[in-house]
């Protein structure tokens, strides 16, 4: 796997074809439904803002950068969460890394 800091984390749309996300947003948040395995992720409104930065544009590292300075907090306490969220994004095929 790449180096997860140097990766641009991309949301994914379609596996073989098929939907795989739907995503509907309230308050901020995003429900998530993998088509595919029929997996649900309720994303509160800070991992929804991660899912978001998930573009493809920009590496993990510079998703870090933003939220810190957005929130005026340690680049390492973001980092931690960050990554924990995009590894879980990965385990559930949510996104790719480019």
């Amino acid at each position: 796997m790449k180096n997860i800091l140097k990766s641009r984390p991309i949301r994914r749309s379609k596996i073989a074809g098929r939907s795989l996300l739907e995503r509907m947003e309230k308050d901020d948040s995003i429900l998530l439904t993998n088509t595919v395995s029929h997996k649900m992720f309720l994303l509160n409104s800070f991992s929804a803002e991660i899912w978001m930065l998930c573009d493809g544009n920009i590496t993990t590292e510079e998703i870090i950068k933003k939220i810190s300075k957005k929130y005026d907090l340690k680049k390492e306490t973001v980092e931690a969460k960050i990554c924990f969220f995009l590894d879980n994004f990965l385990k559930n095929d949510l996104i790719d890394l480019i």
